[in-house]
């Protein structure tokens, strides 16, 4: 791979050492570009963004914010300028220009789904590539636009790899690539990326996913970080209010694990108790939840989530993270405090997780 300026096969595009201040009597898209240009000498945030702080950055956003409506009607026009600078030296030009292709992208503008294809295939900065990625998520069930997200699976840079997961995953499940999105749940080297896949896998009926779930859940080997975020996703794909209808199955081995233990440091079900607890609390007037209780109400029993959550509090071999969470999951759930049998030392300890010790 070579750099994108060399790429292009032309030379960098001159800018000037500040332009955050445009000359007054200029024309809308001439004040666009030279304040595209003043961006220049910007950097990166910790999240791969454009530092939104550094004056050509800010002086561009408040410029966008004062003539949105002339950019609506222009974009066009605004995407041809910034298209230029496809190829200028500055990773922070290039990636506010791919922030504008992105506005084409979902207009199904083909031109600018060759330069975010392309743009994919020669880019080197990680800031960069995450706005290529995150310009292919607008349309992530376009065959070229989901060639980006799965090849940007493969990225060295953690936060280019997940804007790849929040473009693919929940894409629309009967076009996403899930075997290719499974693989991350268990081969991905950062384990807050695989627990963030496992999160949001779904449908359980499907028996990959389902076989996914279960090596995580049996595995000596899985981090609890994973776990927790793989058993969340298990209890998302019953209690849930969007996406698929609740899943029966899902939610017996929901309780199969929290019965079955064990429930030590390794193995986290915080995330998944807090969806339990949100799941089985009564919502008068949510119309969402009304909706999804209409379905779930053929399996579900509250005083069933209740008893499991309580299992785990009450657990003297539970992790105190585990037993805390389930504390707070039972007080969610309108049980009072002095109701659940704890002990003064232990409702001391697992009220206040500041005071527990670190987990190993």
């Amino acid at each position: 791979m070579i750099p994108l300026a060399l790429a292009c096969g032309e030379d960098s595009v001159a800018t000037p050492p500040s332009a955050s201040a445009v000359p007054t009597g200029l024309s809308p898209i001439e004040g666009f570009d030279g304040l595209l240009r003043g961006t220049a000498d910007c950097q990166f945030d910790a999240k791969g963004n454009v530092d939104a702080a550094c004056p050509g950055a800010a002086a561009l956003g408040d410029w966008n914010r004062r003539h949105q409506s002339w950019m609506e009607q222009h974009n066009d026009q605004a995407a041809e300028v910034a298209r230029r600078y496809l190829g200028d030296r500055s990773p922070a030009i290039r990636s506010v220009v791919f922030q504008m292709l992105a506005w084409r992208i979902k207009r199904n503008d083909a031109a600018a789904r060759a330069d975010v294809v392309k743009g994919a295939q020669q880019e080197k900065h990680p800031g960069v590539m995450k706005a290529i990625v995150e310009a292919a998520s607008k349309d992530a069930s376009a065959v070229e636009m989901q060639g980006v997200l799965v090849s940007a699976l493969d990225n060295s840079a953690d936060l280019v790899r997940k804007a790849a997961i929040n473009g693919l995953v929940p894409a629309s499940h009967d076009k996403a690539p899930i075997a290719r999105v499974l693989e991350v749940v268990e081969k991905d080297p950062s384990p807050a990326l695989r627990a963030l896949v496992c999160q949001r896998l779904q449908p359980y009926s499907d028996p990959h996913v389902k076989a996914t779930f279960d090596r995580v859940f049996t595995s000596p080997e899985t981090e609890a970080t994973v776990f927790d975020g793989c058993f969340f996703g298990l209890v998302l794909n019953w209690a849930s209010r969007s996406g698929a209808a609740p899943d029966r199955q899902a939610y017996e081995r929901t309780f199969e694990l929290l019965e079955k233990g064990p429930r030590d440091a390794r193995h986290r079900y915080g995330l998944g108790l807090s969806a339990m607890s949100s799941a089985a609390s009564e919502r008068p007037g949510d119309k969402a939840y009304e909706a999804w209780f209409e379905q779930a109400k053929v399996f579900l029993v509250r005083e069933r989530v209740l008893a499991v959550i309580k299992l785990v509090l009450l657990d003297l071999k539970a992790s105190d993270d585990n037993r805390s969470d389930a504390y707070f999951s039972l007080v969610g759930l309108g049980v009072a405090p002095s109701d659940m049998g704890l002990s003064a030392e232990d409702m001391e300890r697992l009220s206040n997780p500041r005071a527990q010790p670190a987990a190993p």
